[in-house]
């Protein structure tokens, strides 16, 4: 759940008697689950509006209290610029509260006296600029107390939570990229300095034995509670899926050690080869679990997922775009089986084996429908970017083992080509669904990435 804290700043020479309900009836719309997509929201409200710098230090006392309150720490500070006022209010709050501030702005009111009430609009201006000199992340909303006012700083909000979680992320690497794999090629140093998060390495050879040495009686509690009741999962070498459900356990309990939020995992050949079982299953588990999983140890395929993931609360799609076909305008994404459960329909899902190498424990089952968003945090000449392009996944038959979304892009299919191939974007595309572009295009500001819009 994202936390916001909800204030008002106000000068006592306008009406500040008309800002108190605009407020209030916000903070309601903010709350309301009807509201719109994505996960929920809880608002931490200062009643007072400040109006003078002695009622900042009670407001920060307020905020304080909620930051990390069960865990949870407040995502983003609304400022509501209930009337003009000048900025030194705002600095006290930023100075001594270190959350990004979302602007909100109110239009004038109607005068019968002809008197300007609020000049909400000029105060917000005189904010922003001062926010902006001084490096704070900030981001501003001009509208009534309405839903669509609530949903624009809903989207703000979750877009300031993405990148907060991008910088504290701890992405956990087993093995190495795949031979000729050079975007998952990642030095942590570079990936700590751009982002802030923090990248660990354990050599397979490690989780290998780690999963080796789990009790058995373990393992077939796992496999009862999770694996016993798919479809076909009788008609898969039976200790290939015992040895998938060790990974699944071993990559868990490795996470929970170290405090890894993702995982980027050498997934072959040495998984299948040398271990014995594939590790498409425990990554559809992870992910499913809030552990965002990228396959081919690709690291910035992992942090794209977690955007996407602290947006709308849901899981995402890790795949390859395998097939374009532009008289449909669509393109198909693939993957060998590691698809979270919770994205297909539970009719369709059945245990397989990955279809190259005949190895299990891998999932076969299409993906739903609906609107989605593919995105991929990738590696040019000129340094990191962001790719984003929508579209609307579609109902159709599996056509290839694994797991398949055909999506119906947006763009025209022959347009989105070209830019792949002129810009050199890399091979992985996270998919999620909802359409997230504009959260996306937030995230990337605040991360200085220039945007690749499909």
């Amino acid at each position: 759940m994202k936390r916001i804290g909800l204030l008002s700043i106000a000068r006592a020479t306008f009406d500040v008697g008309a800002i108190v309900s605009d407020r209030r009836s916000l903070a309601r719309l903010l709350e309301d689950p009807r509201e719109g997509a994505g996960s929920p929201i809880e608002v931490v409200q200062v009643d007072r509006p400040i109006t003078q710098p002695d009622d900042v230090p009670q407001a920060i006392r307020v905020l304080r209290e909620a930051d990390g309150q069960g865990g949870a720490r407040i995502d983003a500070l609304v400022v509501h610029q209930g009337t003009f006022a000048d900025a030194s209010v705002l600095l006290a709050l930023v100075q001594a509260f270190r959350s990004p501030v979302i602007l909100w702005a109110v239009p004038e009111p109607v005068s019968e006296t002809g008197r300007l009430r609020l000049n909400s609009f000029c105060g917000a201006n005189l904010a922003a600029n001062t926010l902006h000199r001084i490096g704070h992340p900030y981001t501003a909303v001009y509208g009534g107390a309405t839903t669509a006012t609530a949903h624009e700083i809903m989207q703000r909000a979750r877009a300031f939570a993405a990148v907060e979680r991008v910088r504290r992320a701890s992405v956990l690497v087993l093995g190495e990229a795949p031979t000729g794999f050079f975007p998952s090629q990642l030095d942590p140093l570079h990936v700590a300095a751009r982002f802030g998060s923090k990248v660990r390495h354990v050599p397979l050879k490690v989780l290998f034995d780690r999963a080796n040495g789990l009790p058995q009686e373990r393992v077939e509690t796992v496999f009862h509670e999770e694996a016993a009741t798919l479809r076909g999962i009788n008609e898969v070498p039976q200790v290939q899926a015992n040895q998938s459900i060790r990974a699944q356990i071993a990559i868990q309990d490795a996470c929970e050690e170290v405090g890894a939020d993702a995982v980027a995992v050498e997934c072959w050949p040495d998984f299948m080869v040398q271990f014995g079982g594939a590790a498409c299953w425990s990554m559809s588990r992870l992910i499913d679990r809030g552990i965002m999983a990228g396959c081919e140890a690709d690291v910035y395929g992992a942090l794209t997922m977690m955007m996407q993931h602290e947006i709308t609360g849901e899981a995402s799609f890790f795949a390859d775009l395998v097939e374009v076909k532009r008289e449909e305008n669509t393109g198909t994404f693939w993957h060998c089986g590691a698809a979270p459960l919770s994205l297909g329909n539970p009719e369709e899902i059945r245990a397989s084996r990955q279809p190259n190498r005949q190895v299990a424990l891998t999932l076969d089952f299409g993906l739903r429908p609906g609107r989605v968003t593919v995105a991929k945090l990738y590696r040019g000449r000129e340094g990191e970017a962001l790719f984003i392009t929508t579209g609307t996944a579609l109902a159709r038959p599996v056509q290839y083992r694994g797991n398949t979304m055909v999506v119906q892009f947006d763009r025209d299919a022959g347009e989105l080509l070209d830019l792949i191939f002129d810009e050199g974007l890399e091979h992985h595309y996270s998919v999620a669904y909802g359409d997230m572009r504009r959260e996306l295009t937030l995230v990337a500001r605040e991360l200085q990435l220039p945007v690749m819009e499909g």
